[in-house]
C-alpha cells in the first residue's frame, strides 16, 4: 500500500490514494509521539502513484537519534485522526492505515 525510506536523518513516506474518492492521507501521530522526527511538509502529486493513482508524500527530518512509529490514515477530506475533536473521525480503525517504525542511530 505505501512505503517509507530513511536517508540519513530524512524520512520520506509515500502513500497512494485516489482523490476522486474524496479521501486523503493524514498523520495519526502527534508531534510529541513522533520524536525524533519533525514534520517538514506534504506533497500531493496527481497521477504519480502506482497504476495512475495519486500520491501523498510526507517529509520528516530527525533532529537526533531515536525510534518512532508514525501512523497515517486514509480518511474523508476535511477529517483528521488527531487534532480538534470536531474534525476527528469517530472510528480510526474503520479506515485504511499505514504505519512505519523508523530508527535513527
Amino acid at each position: 500500500m505505501g512505503s517509507h525510506q530513511l536517508e540519513g536523518h530524512t524520512l520520506t513516506v509515500r502513500l497512494p490514494y485516489r482523490s476522486r474518492d474524496n479521501r486523503l492521507w493524514v498523520a495519526g501521530t502527534d508531534d510529541a509521539d513522533s520524536a525524533p522526527f519533525v514534520f517538514h511538509g506534504l506533497d500531493l502529486l496527481p497521477g504519480a502513484g502506482p497504476d495512475g493513482t495519486d500520491l501523498a508524500i510526507f517529509h520528516y527530518e530527525a533532529d537526533g537519534a531515536g525510534t518512532a512509529t508514525l501512523r497515517f490514515g486514509l480518511v474523508p477530506a476535511g477529517r483528521t485522526l488527531i487534532g480538534p475533536e470536531d474534525t476527528r473521525v469517530e472510528d480510526p480503525a474503520a479506515f485504511p492505515a499505514y504505519s512505519a517504525t523508523v530508527a535513527v542511530p
